[in-house]
């Protein structure tokens, strides 16, 4: 991870400082794709331009869950986002503290797309923990669209009240 080294060995952040951060950047992951997933892939309203929209960047995946062509996001579509988000972060943060604050949040995005895939591709995960959040994508593929949209924590659904048992 570049920008951790460039924090420590350049900017000389101090390593209890970098280490908060890549923390805190990878618990905003979590609810960032929480409120990505609800708010965003989930908008739907009669303008066709929107429903279009929409099909193009999750509808697919939820018409088809198991194809594995829906399940990660295009590079061309997250990275220029990644760049608004870093400038976002830079202008809460400063030039010191986003580098290790943007290595968490992209760390825990690149979490989520493996750990979405790995659900999606493997009907019986090895692991508990993935099991679980398995369980949970599931319930929100086929049976409760509206509800459980986080994949890589249920911790926003119980926080929002979209966490519903099965």
């Amino acid at each position: 991870m570049g920008a951790l080294w460039y924090a420590i060995a350049k900017l000389q952040v101090p390593l209890w400082q970098v280490g908060i951060l890549f923390v805190a950047g990878a618990f905003t992951w979590t609810f960032a794709e929480y409120l990505l997933h609800r708010f965003v892939l989930h908008y739907v309203e009669d303008s066709p331009w929107i429903q279009r929209w929409h099909n193009f960047i999750h509808g697919a995946h939820h018409d088809v869950p198991n194809d594995l062509r829906f399940v990660t996001a295009s590079p061309f579509v997250t990275f220029p986002i990644a760049v608004i988000l870093w400038a976002l972060f830079y202008l809460i943060l400063g030039w010191d503290w986003v580098w290790p604050f943007f290595a968490g949040f992209g760390l825990g995005y690149l979490l989520y797309e493996y750990m979405h895939y790995a659900i999606h591709k493997y009907p019986q995960p090895p692991h508990p923990i993935l099991k679980a959040l398995w369980q949970n994508h599931y319930l929100h593929h086929y049976r409760m669209p509206e509800k459980r949209f986080g994949v890589t924590t249920t911790l926003w659904d119980r926080v929002f009240g979209t966490y519903e048992s099965a």
